[in-house]
């Protein structure tokens, strides 16, 4: 399964975003392989990161795993901000 990120993920788009990861993890049956295409991510903030956060640490629950595809410098650097590249596996 592949979810692609949109270009923001900030408090802006929390609630459209937020409903695309439910949708995502209820189209994910028990340990589910995640591609997650982040290469058009401009724009990041805390809330998008928490989004983010939740979403993998529930795919990672549930036995499954996340792989990230292209994810722009704007995500690297904006979840490494804050101290959460190793949990969100962006090393």
């Amino acid at each position: 399964m592949e979810l692609v990120l949109p270009n923001a993920l900030n408090i802006a788009t929390a609630t459209e975003f937020r409903g695309q990861l439910v949708a995502a993890l209820g189209d994910c049956p028990v340990a589910c392989a995640v591609g997650v295409v982040a290469s058009q991510v401009e724009a990041v903030d805390t809330t998008g990161v928490q989004l983010l956060l939740g979403f993998v640490e529930a795919v990672r629950v549930s036995g499954g795993q996340v792989r990230w595809i292209q994810p722009s410098e704007a995500l690297r650097s904006g979840v490494a901000r804050l101290g959460l590249s190793q949990r969100l596996g962006l090393v």
